[in-house]
């Protein structure tokens, strides 16, 4: 079935991981933490969710993006597209360092940010940091693999940790807020920032050294237990970040990359990361590229490209546009749809030919229809979202087997409602949008509302079964062609939970068959965010398990924490019914 994949780009690649399916397990690191944890997962903490997915049958492991992030938090929108965030360190497996009172110094920290809190506390990390310096500066000695790890790693981290001091000395403000000769990078200036400074930038190396070895033993164990470790790697960067301040020519800082408006997002997306500069990035033999990839590289086996579609275009708002506007007021860069294609292959053939890792892509959203067919013709695994993956014509939900082979089929993302929330809600639409698209068209709501809505729960609207397509448009009393958009909503939405079970064959055990069913699909991987398989248990509660909420400022996003520890999540009763379901689905 799979037999094609060898004659692609990425026939060596696959050879390693091998043309068979395969079951995956997300775990957001900020989510897990065991016994030794101080205030949030910690990369060692990845041991037990190894030993977890190997328990269970699952053979990769992903987690999403550990880049550092400064104090803003968002994976997403990282200060360096290389550099590990410090508070992912475990401090108890730090190496080369003089370890007297440390017991009692890290006993204090893990009772000021206790771990049986839903939500991380993230000033976990200014503690840390300062228990981290404290450290440094009794440290044993400077071994010869830290010097070797300086060296080989000089594109990058010279300039990420000078960035990293000269942010802390200007109280995190943005470089572009600095004095001219730091924000212009001034050498002269530099060089005697540097000397006054030396001991604050080496410890920044320090702690990425410290991360560097604990994420590479974390590839070794991995591998030692025949698990794939899939790292996430952000496509853009923060504005405020040390790639846009030390390598300035590789962005349009003069616009901010975001999404085009659409059905369900009347202003679009803006969203602050600046745009690339491809043509420079091209010019430099894409130098900044391979080396973002040869250092991912030595911790992950494979790694998914974020937001595909940004690779072939980018939607592009100037700076200057006012924020109420959102993404209402961009442009797509390239302007010139015939060099999409060309773009977008010409990247990905680069990608292909700078790692050994095997990419997969995040092709959601509004993606030309082409995309799919350079990802196939490449080897590039897409991603296949159930709630999504319909027949478009007639609106019903896609079997099993009708999946894309070279995919990542899943049930949620870390942006979405879970499976039993998105359950709840389907086949009913959302009050606030319905409402303001009448409000658009001049029609009265609440004139309308109770003709075609039955009813009405947290938000949610429920439609009539007596409702069709005319109905609907003898009630709004418009013509079908200003309509479109509520039309296709309708369609969308009628009797989708009917059509859902209908599909399933029946509501009993319904996490359970739907598990099952997500496994039994073409795809050649089946990766399920952690949280998902944990609905087979009674562990998880209520409404309030979603990782983040796109577009909302709120500290519950990217923080939301398992309510189990790691080694109790090994022994759990549900595991042997997990493997099982894997089992019975060809994957292990």
């Amino acid at each position: 079935m799979f037999e094609f994949l060898l004659k692609t780009p990425l026939k060596n690649q696959w050879k390693k991981i091998g043309l068979k399916k395969r079951a995956g397990v997300i775990f957001p690191l900020f989510s897990v933490f065991s016994k030794k944890s101080l205030g949030i997962g910690e990369i060692s903490d990845l041991k037990l969710a190894i030993d977890w997915s190997k328990k269970t049958g699952n053979t990769i492991l992903q987690i999403l993006p550990i880049n550092d992030t400064g104090f803003d938090f968002s994976p997403f929108n990282p200060q360096s597209s290389f550099a590990l965030d410090p508070i992912y360190l475990s401090l108890w497996d730090l190496i080369s360092i003089k370890k007297e009172n440390l017991e009692r110094e890290l006993k204090d920290l893990a009772e000021k940010f206790p771990l049986n809190k839903k939500y991380v506390n993230y000033q976990i990390k200014r503690a840390k940091i300062e228990k981290l310096w404290s450290i440094f500066l009794r440290r044993a000695s400077f071994p010869k693999r830290f010097e070797n790890f300086v060296k080989r790693n000089n594109y990058w981290l010279e300039d990420y940790s000078l960035f990293r001091v000269l942010k802390e000395y200007f109280k995190e403000k943005s470089w572009e807020e600095w004095p001219e000769k730091f924000k212009n990078r001034d050498i002269k200036s530099l060089r005697e920032f540097e000397k006054k400074n030396q001991e604050k930038i080496k410890f920044q190396k320090w702690l990425q050294w410290q991360l560097f070895e604990q994420l590479r033993k974390i590839k070794i164990y991995a591998q030692e237990k025949l698990i794939f470790f899939k790292g996430d790697l952000p496509l853009f960067v923060s504005r405020d970040s040390s790639d846009c301040w030390s390598k300035r020519k590789y962005f349009k800082l003069n616009f901010s990359a975001g999404a085009p408006p659409d059905l369900f997002s009347e202003k679009g997306q803006r969203w602050g990361m600046p745009t690339y500069n491809w043509e420079e990035i091209f010019k430099d033999d894409f130098i900044y590229f391979k080396e973002r990839l040869k250092y991912a590289q030595n911790f992950y086996h494979l790694f998914r490209i974020d937001h595909l579609v940004g690779i072939f275009r980018t939607w592009s708002i100037p700076i200057e546009t006012p924020f109420k506007f959102q993404g209402k007021k961009g442009l797509f860069d390239p302007k010139d749809e015939n060099l999409w294609i060309e773009q977008g292959r010409k990247i990905l053939n680069l990608i292909i030919k700078s790692t050994k890792m095997l990419p997969c892509a995040e092709d959601l959203g509004t993606v030309p229809h082409f995309c799919y067919k350079i990802l196939e013709d490449l080897g590039i695994p897409g991603i296949d979202v159930q709630r999504w993956k319909k027949d478009w014509q007639n609106f019903n939900f896609l079997k099993p087997d009708q999946y894309r082979p070279i995919s990542v089929s899943t049930l949620s993302t870390h942006d979405l409602n879970l499976f039993p929330i998105w359950f709840e809600e389907i086949g009913t639409v959302s009050k606030g949008i319905f409402k303001k698209k009448c409000l658009e068209k001049k029609i009265d709501f609440e004139k309308i509302r109770n003709k075609i809505f039955s009813s009405e729960k947290k938000g949610r609207l429920f439609w009539k079964n007596s409702l069709n397509k005319n109905k609907l448009i003898k009630i709004l009393n418009r013509p079908e062609k200003e309509i479109l958009d509520l039309i296709k909503i309708f369609k969308k939405t009628f009797k989708e939970k009917e059509k859902f079970l209908e599909m399933i064959s029946s509501k009993k055990e319904l996490i359970k068959k739907n598990l099952i069913l997500i496994n039994s699909t073409n795809s050649i991987f089946c990766i399920l965010l952690i949280f998902e398989w944990l609905f087979l248990s009674d562990i998880l509660k209520g409404r309030a398990w979603r990782i983040n909420f796109p577009g909302k400022i709120s500290k519950k996003n990217f923080s939301l924490r398992l309510p189990i520890s790691l080694e109790n999540l090994i022994n759990l009763k549900i595991n042997n019914q997990i493997r099982e379901i894997i089992q019975k689905s060809g994957r292990i």
